[in-house]
């Protein structure tokens, strides 16, 4: 048996020792004929093409595009110095784009107020003062639309006083208040985004920063529920009871 086993593997190794060989001794491929290219064509020479008329006309209707532009002198008055650093003045034109962004640490004080000016389109223009350029489209701290027939040589004229106001939820509200809704009367369009100094629940003693412009606010728990509203008035008192619990 073990004979046999040998014989096998003898003959297992000559083959393919003979298979090797004959590899070794095959001759090298021949290199084919290289490819022929076809002749390129002459392109035509490039004609212009036939005048059509602009999009714009049709597009922005009795706009027109682009828009006459004006200059637009902005004073801001009775912002804190503190609440200068990344605060500024957004412009947005009647479509509510973003014209401008004019950054209020770099403003020339004149007069007690604090003066920007800005290249904006003709038309009605909404001027706003906020604490943030990512969020001054609704979270600002004063919004004033401008009239299209203002005289170019009129400067607008923006309060900004901004109060901070601490908010004291009663012990048994503490439970219902872990996450509060404030909003301004009147300004449907006004969202809370930079109003909460420390987040919009209260800390573990119950208190709740709010940074507020002029104006009156309601805040009232998002639980499902008839709880009682707190109405806050600014300027007014820097500490605000709040009862939610009827």
């Amino acid at each position: 048996m073990q004979f046999l086993l040998a014989l096998v593997i003898a003959v297992t190794l000559g083959v393919i020792g003979y298979l090797v060989l004959l590899s070794l001794h095959q001759d090298p491929l021949q290199p084919s004929a290289p490819p022929t290219l076809a002749e390129m064509r002459d392109l035509p020479e490039p004609k212009r093409l036939a005048r059509r008329p602009s999009f714009a006309p049709a597009a922005a209707g009795r706009d027109a595009f682009p828009r006459a532009m004006r200059s637009l002198g902005i004073e801001v008055r009775g912002l804190s110095p503190e609440l200068l650093e990344g605060s500024g003045v957004g412009v947005f034109d009647q479509h509510d784009h973003e014209v401008a962004w004019l950054p209020l640490a770099n403003a020339t004080a004149r007069n007690g107020a604090l003066t920007v000016t800005t290249s904006a389109p003709e038309g009605r223009l909404r001027l706003v003062v906020a604490s943030d350029a990512a969020t001054a489209r609704n979270s600002y701290w004063t919004s004033v639309d401008w009239p299209a027939e203002a005289p170019p040589e009129q400067v607008a004229e923006l309060r900004a006083e901004v109060q901070q106001v601490t908010v004291r939820c009663a012990t048994e509200d503490r439970a219902i208040a872990t996450t509060l809704r404030l909003r301004r009367q009147g300004d449907a369009r006004w969202a809370p985004r930079t109003a909460f100094v420390d987040g919009a629940a209260p800390l573990r003693d119950g208190s709740l920063r709010l940074q507020l412009a002029a104006g009156t606010y309601e805040i009232t728990p998002w639980n499902e529920g008839a709880f009682a509203t707190t109405v806050i008035s600014v300027p007014g008192p820097a500490l605000v009871d709040a009862k939610f619990l009827r």
